[in-house]
C-alpha cells in the first residue's frame, strides 16, 4: 500500500482499549464543525480522574487525534487544559501542545511516518481530566505494513494519491498571500500555518524566495484561525519575522509544511503532514 494512504479507526474500533471514565459525546452542529473540519464520526469525553487509550498495531506510524474546544486556555502564555501524556512501547514522547481554537482532528499524540521500525507497536494516551477541563477523543489514524489486512479497513486517500486520475478542466485552487500561485508547472505546492496563542495581536512577515507577498500580516487574538488570515503558501525555506504587541521580536528559518504557534515566551515549530494541494 503506497505510504500516502493510512487505516482510520474510529473510537468504537475493538482493537482500541480504554481505562477509566469514558462517555459518548452527542455531536451537533457545534462541536461537530471546526476551521479544521467536521470531527471523523463521533466522540469520546473523559471529565473524571485518570483515563487512558491503548492501542497496538504493525506499521510504521501512527496519530491519535482528538478535539480541543474550551478546554485549553492560555493563561499569559502558558497553555492549561487536561494533563495529557503520551509513549509508544512504553516510552514516553511529549505531545503536540494545542490550540486554544476549537480545533477537530488535533494530533495529541503523533510518531511520523518513517519514525518506527517496521514491526508491532503500541501507542498509549493517559489523561488526567475534570469536569472544567475535559478531554476529547477522536480517533486514531497509522501507517500498516503490507501484511496488515485490508479487508474490513477504512483506508484514507487523499486528493494526491496515484491512484485518482484528474481529466482536463481541473484548476489549481492554491493561493499565495499578496495573489494567485504562478509558481512554474508542475509546482510543489506546500503551506506554512500561524497561529497566535499570545495575549494580543502579532504582526508577521515571511519571506519571498519562491514567490509570494512579503508584506506584514496581522494575525488577531479575536478571530478564529481561517484560510485567509492563517496561511502562507511556500515551497521553499525561508525566514518569518514575528513581532509581538509591546514589540518583542522573533527571527527564524521555517520549511514548507510547518505549523508555528506563537506564545509569549515561546515558538513552537510542528511538521505538518498530508498539506500538499
Amino acid at each position: 500500500m503506497t505510504e500516502l494512504r493510512t487505516l482510520e479507526l474510529d473510537n468504537t474500533d475493538p482493537s482500541i482499549e480504554y481505562i477509566g471514565q469514558w462517555e459518548t459525546l452527542t455531536v451537533d452542529e457545534h462541536t461537530g464543525n471546526s476551521w479544521n473540519g467536521p470531527i471523523y464520526s463521533s466522540m469520546l469525553k473523559s471529565t473524571i480522574g485518570e483515563s487512558a487509550i491503548s492501542f497496538t498495531f504493525s506499521g510504521t506510524g501512527v496519530t491519535i487525534f482528538g478535539t480541543v474546544m474550551n478546554n485549553f486556555v492560555n493563561n499569559s502564555g502558558v497553555i492549561t487544559g487536561p494533563n495529557v501524556d503520551c509513549s509508544i512501547d512504553s516510552q514516553d514522547f511529549r505531545p503536540v501542545t494545542p490550540s486554544t481554537f476549537h480545533t477537530n482532528g488535533f494530533a495529541f499524540c503523533e510518531q511520523k511516518l518513517g519514525t518506527l521500525a517496521d514491526g508491532q507497536h503500541r501507542i498509549s494516551l493517559n489523561v488526567v481530566a475534570s469536569l472544567e477541563q475535559p478531554f476529547y477523543f477522536d480517533r486514531i489514524e497509522y501507517t500498516p505494513l503490507d501484511n496488515v489486512s485490508l479487508s474490513q479497513a477504512t483506508v484514507k486517500f487523499t486528493h494526491i494519491d496515484p491512484i485518482i486520475n484528474y481529466g482536463a478542466g481541473w484548476i489549481n485552487t492554491s493561493y499565495r498571500k499578496g495573489g494567485p500561485n504562478t509558481h512554474p508547472s508542475p509546482p510543489q505546492q506546500t503551506m506554512v500555518w500561524v497561529l497566535n496563542n499570545t495575549s494580543g495581536n502579532i504582526t508577521v512577515n515571511i519571506t519571498n524566495t519562491r514567490g509570494g507577498s512579503s508584506s506584514d500580516f496581522v494575525i488577531t487574538t479575536t478571530t478564529p484561525p481561517n484560510w485567509t488570515q492563517n496561511h502562507w503558501q511556500r515551497s521553499a525555506p525561508e525566514t518569518l519575522k514575528v513581532t509581538l504587541t509591546g514589540g518583542k521580536t522573533h527571527t527564524g528559518p521555517i520549511d514548507p509544511n510547518e505549523q508555528i504557534t506563537i506564545y509569549d515566551d515561546v515558538l513552537v515549530i510542528v511538521e505538518v503532514k498530508n498539506t500538499k494541494f
